[in-house]
């Protein structure tokens, strides 16, 4: 039974883990990679009651280890989700949101700018190290919360809401040079309109917009890790810290 409530929290942390090409994979590896990882760590949980268990208690059980285990892998993806929510805003307002390709991922039609983000939060993500420390994050949680002792209460619904409210603001203050920029642009552009008005701008803005875009980000690439650690490694009340602390 032990080892029933641990797969069960372990195979939903992996169903939402940012893994890049994740979807890819072929369910069966899928299901042995989940087996092997909670037989390694199922010892951790100890022996289980299970004198006044019944179908009722069984099943909030489950549902509670299925809910740690699906919120563990949405807030480990919340610095991916933060990368391309900055990217969407950017695709928005340069005019890349009109060139598509195909996401790698998902296999559905997606903005460049947002799979590009998305990629490159996948190889911060093992650049990092942040595999290994999931699965530490893991292993630890058990000692924590034992199966059958993790209750959402106001506190860690709380808790999440302000992880998920960092994807907003990460992502806005991450790309705030990029729209800044864009925005002085288009008050350049718009000055010029009214002072020329025979000045064809509609030829001339999309042109400088892509490369003042590609020329930021560019510039700024250096500073994705240092955003990437902070958000996901470094932060002492950040992702990984909630996940197997009290």
């Amino acid at each position: 039974m032990a080892f029933l409530f641990v797969l069960v929290r372990i195979s939903g942390a992996f169903v939402f883990m940012p893994i890049p090409g994740a979807q890819g994979i072929a369910n069966p590896a899928r299901i042995v990679l989940c087996l092997g990882v909670a037989t390694a760590v199922f010892p951790q949980a100890g022996p289980v009651d299970s004198t006044n268990m019944d179908i009722f208690r069984l099943a909030g059980i489950i549902c509670g280890e299925a809910v740690f285990g699906i919120g563990s892998g949405l807030l480990v993806s919340i610095a991916s989700e933060s990368f391309q929510f900055g990217a969407q805003m950017v695709s928005q307002q340069s005019g890349l949101s009109f060139a598509t390709t195909i996401d790698p991922n998902s296999e559905a039609e997606s903005t460049v700018m947002v799979t590009i983000a998305q990629l490159l939060a996948g190889c911060l993500f093992f650049a990092f190290g942040l595999d290994h420390r999931l699965l530490m994050a893991l292993v630890h949680s058990i000692s924590s919360y034992p199966p059958g002792a993790f209750f959402m209460d106001i506190g860690a619904a709380e808790k999440i809401v302000g992880f998920l409210s960092s994807i907003f603001a990460t992502g806005l203050m991450t790309m705030i040079p990029v729209l800044a920029f864009l925005l002085l642009l288009d008050i350049v552009l718009a000055m010029l309109g009214r002072i020329h008005s025979q000045l064809q701008l509609m030829t001339l803005a999309f042109p400088l917009k892509l490369l003042s875009v590609t020329a930021l980000l560019a510039w700024m690439t250096v500073l994705f890790p240092k955003i990437y650690e902070h958000v996901a490694v470094n932060d002492p009340n950040g992702i990984l810290s909630a996940i197997h602390r009290r």
